[in-house]
């Protein structure tokens, strides 16, 4: 009888223990999972991405033209429909990287990475956020007009382009994307990892802007209210190595007029400077 009440006791313990480490485990994982959300809330950002393999790049892609190879070809996303109005469709390029290369004239391109169909409906002269899409790196976009039979494309250079995402009032829609045109890490390929500039293409105007800073990545970004200014979030290359450390270098807010292309301080120099004594403890 002694032993089983021991037995028992112990059993007990143990399952206070169990249930005591997958509470704290449980805790843990809603702190992160609220944190990772609050961390989102403010800018439409865009980290490190393992999801693709971005472009070949430098030696590796000056290589394979030397042989008349390829590695990589375009496929196509699920058109999104971007002006419900003029039945307008936004057509994202995709890479595909092929299992081994290949000659210029062998490979196939009938591969199609799906995705989720969106949709932009223009309901407030604000404008709104309709569509985002931030796990797929793009090599150009395409607009179809079906209504006046036209397709065209964004992009004329070689680029590597990342998030998509489409806001819109009754005045204008605009389409975001990230773009990274070299490799500037030096690791072989272009990819989010490498500076990025934010391309702003207007709908209604139909010309692009493109939103960069010299020795500096941009890594979010936010529409002002009832304008198409933005807040811009720049990550600084402080030490000029071609690469932006995001746990060692600082970022930078930036305001950027949409009518005069320009970036402009919204954190004035003097302003830095006094609150970087505060911490030096000067």
């Amino acid at each position: 009888m002694v032993d089983q009440e021991k037995i028992r006791n112990y059993n007990q313990k143990l399952l206070a223990v169990l249930g005591t480490i997958l509470a704290i485990g449980l805790l843990v994982a809603l702190i992160v999972f609220v944190v990772t959300l609050i961390s989102e809330s403010f800018f439409t950002s865009c980290g490190n991405s393992d999801n693709n393999n971005g472009l070949i790049s430098g030696e590796r892609l000056a290589g394979l033209q030397k042989d008349s190879l390829k590695k990589q070809i375009i496929s196509y996303d699920t058109p999104i429909l971007v002006d419900t109005v003029n039945s307008v469709y936004l057509i994202p390029v995709v890479p595909v990287n092929l299992k081994k290369a290949e000659r210029f004239a062998d490979a196939s391109s009938d591969v199609i990475v799906a995705s989720e169909p969106g949709s932009v409906a223009v309901d407030s002269y604000s404008f709104k956020k309709q569509y985002g899409s931030s796990s797929v790196e793009y090599v150009n976009m395409l607009i179809y007009s079906p209504l006046r039979n036209k397709i065209e494309k964004l992009f004329s250079d070689r680029i590597l382009l990342f998030s998509i995402n489409i806001y819109a009032s009754k005045e204008d829609i605009l389409l975001f994307f990230y773009a990274m045109e070299k490799d500037d890490n030096k690791d072989g390929r272009i990819s989010p990892d490498d500076f990025r500039s934010l391309c702003i293409y207007s709908l209604k105007t139909q010309e692009m802007k493109v939103v960069k800073e010299p020795d500096a990545t941009i890594t979010g970004y936010q529409l002002m209210e009832n304008s198409k200014d933005l807040l811009v979030r720049c990550g600084i290359d402080r030490n000029k190595d071609g690469k932006f450390d995001y746990y060692s270098e600082p970022y930078e807010i930036r305001r950027y007029n949409y009518e005069k292309q320009v970036l402009e301080l919204v954190i004035p120099n003097s302003l830095h400077d006094e609150m970087q004594k505060i911490i030096e403890g000067n």
